[in-house]
């Protein structure tokens, strides 16, 4: 998204007003003869818009709008990290073979880069590709088995009871490369792909170019997003398997700061990194101490030591990445477990991934983040619907379609709503509900059962008298949820349907006093659901008791 942000701007035309102002006041062509945008020019780009990126995330610290994480379901992290999974072993795939293929970004690119690499299969250099299969089979052996027989003998000393030390392997594969590399020459006899020249020393600190700020607001925002739910979804991944508590409001001040900082010495804007953060998690690094370790090795090899690393094979690198990723790339089979627990959130899981996939991270994040919102919308506007029945006539009601032991009492028909009742799904509770009573929804008159033989009623539908809603799972009534509820009440009351409440919350119960719920209906309001059934039951037996009064008096 930088890149695409740094092309647009370095237009000749967009920047013809702001150039003068920009390094020393000092007209510069935006473009070099052989059309490539000057790095002068990129650089400035690139590091103002990190800056707005951090300034944009600390914002959303301050008022506190990192809850919007919340919505990234576990299907889709799970979707979108191992479709971001599947990008990262294609793009260590040339190294891993030794190809010098084109990089393609965008929608399809994986499409196009499969096809190159298949296009040139012929060109592989096999010494490379010897190197990444000695690599990856060395890493595969010591983290499956020589270093689980490590940890479980190294722990019976007392000394490392409680502390586990990994084998190295990783830091063992880029020594042993690195020598064998140097040694061997393979860069220069075998055309083997190595790190080459690294940087050192830093930037001389540069502030941003704060003519370009107007210009950047809007792709700040979308970037800033984008970082964080990206940064968010690799962050809830490994705090569930390591069990510690995120606060989305903390990790926006933490990218704030890194993007902030990072733009005075020249760093484009940052997140997290799927690829990196595998290999460390995979290298034993759990806790602070741990990044600091690495931060200050990564310090003294850019100060001092970094052509040390200079002959290292890429092919090294990319296996180690591509080891470190197979636990986010096993997370396929995942999909076989949501599916079979619930279907909308398996779509979830395909969209996100296919998407991420085929189109590219931000395509993949938009598509699942529009997914999951549309399944939440979609289970709050059609909720289930319960009909209890007495459980062995005990003081327990339970769905009286699903276990068998369960029965409905007569005359008396309980009905749940799974859900809060809010304005978009107020009228699927009131259709939900005359329906399953025997109202017709147009006429507002009870159904004539006999005539319709093929509806699927119950027997007791045409003696029913009583009926009961259990507000247990109604978390929320809201102004029009609170309307269209009374109004219900009293089209059951214009049927000669006594109705009891139960189970309702306090705050609800204030929404339904507010809007005049005794001036609307006629209602009963008792703790339980066995109350309602207690009370209900005694009222039928009063009746059938002078009922036979007045028949014996005639």
């Amino acid at each position: 998204m930088t890149s695409n942000v740094v092309d647009r701007l370095s237009v000749k035309t967009t920047l013809s007003t702001i150039i003068p102002s920009l390094l020393n006041k000092t007209t510069i062509e935006i473009r070099s003869d052989d059309g490539l945008i000057d790095p002068s020019y990129a650089i400035t780009i690139a590091t103002t818009l990190a800056f707005m990126v951090g300034i944009t995330q600390l914002l959303l610290c301050i008022f506190h709008l990192g809850f919007v994480t919340s919505f990234l379901s576990d299907s889709f992290i799970s979707g979108y990290t191992t479709g971001t999974a599947i990008l990262v072993f294609t793009s260590q795939l040339p190294d891993i073979l030794g190809l010098s293929l084109k990089r393609y970004v965008g929608p399809f690119n994986i499409i196009y880069t499969y096809a190159e690499i298949f296009t040139n299969l012929k060109n592989i250099n096999f010494v490379t590709l010897i190197i990444s299969t000695c690599s990856i089979i060395t890493l595969v052996i010591v983290k499956e088995y020589l270093d689980p027989f490590y940890k479980k003998k190294i722990k019976k000393l007392k000394l490392f009871q409680n502390i586990q030390i990994p084998i190295p392997i990783e830091l063992i594969i880029i020594i042993v490369g690195t020598l064998v590399s140097y040694l061997f020459d393979l860069n220069g006899r075998y055309k083997v792909k190595i790190v080459n020249t690294i940087g050192r020393g830093f930037r001389k600190p540069q502030g941003p170019a704060l003519v370009l700020v107007p210009s950047l607001i809007k792709d700040a925002i979308m970037i800033a997003i984008v970082a964080l739910a990206i940064s968010i979804s690799l962050v809830k991944t490994y705090a569930k398997k390591f069990k510690y508590f995120v606060n989305s409001n903390q990790e926006l001040v933490a990218y704030g700061a890194c993007n902030i900082i990072g733009s005075f010495f020249g760093s484009y804007t940052s997140a997290a990194s799927l690829s990196r953060t595998s290999v460390y998690v995979n290298a034993g690094g759990r806790t602070q101490l741990a990044n600091l370790i690495s931060c200050a090795s990564l310090l003294i090899i850019i100060l001092n030591i970094g052509s040390l690393f200079e002959s290292l094979p890429k092919a090294c690198l990319a296996s180690i990445i591509v080891i470190a990723i197979k636990g986010l790339l096993l997370q396929t089979k995942d999909i076989y477990t949501i599916g079979h627990v619930t279907k909308l959130e398996a779509i979830v899981w395909i969209v996100t991934f296919l998407s991420t996939v085929i189109l590219d991270v931000d395509y993949g994040l938009f598509f699942g983040v529009i997914v999951s919102l549309v399944v939440v919308i979609l289970r709050q506007f059609r909720p289930r619907t319960t009909i209890l029945g007495q459980y062995e006539r005990s003081e327990v009601y339970k769905n009286a379609k699903r276990f068998t032991n369960v029965h409905e009492i007569p005359y008396i028909k309980i009905f749940r709503f799974e859900s809060p009742i809010i304005y978009f799904n107020a009228d699927y509770f009131r259709e939900s509900l005359l329906d399953t009573v025997g109202i017709d929804l147009k006429t507002g008159q009870r159904r004539n059962i006999q005539s319709n033989q093929s509806h699927d009623y119950d027997v007791n539908i045409r003696s029913l008298t009583h009926v009961i809603i259990d507000c247990s799972s109604i978390s929320q009534l809201d102004y029009s949820g609170g309307k269209i509820f009374l109004q219900t009440i009293k089209e059951l009351n214009d049927c000669q349907y006594k109705v009891y409440l139960c189970h309702l919350r306090y705050y609800n119960y204030d929404v339904l006093e507010k809007l005049e719920m005794n001036k609307i209906c006629s209602v009963i309001v008792t703790a339980t659901v066995h109350d309602a059934v207690h009370n209900i039951q005694d009222e039928l037996v009063e009746n059938n008791d002078q009922l036979l009064l007045a028949n014996v008096e005639l």
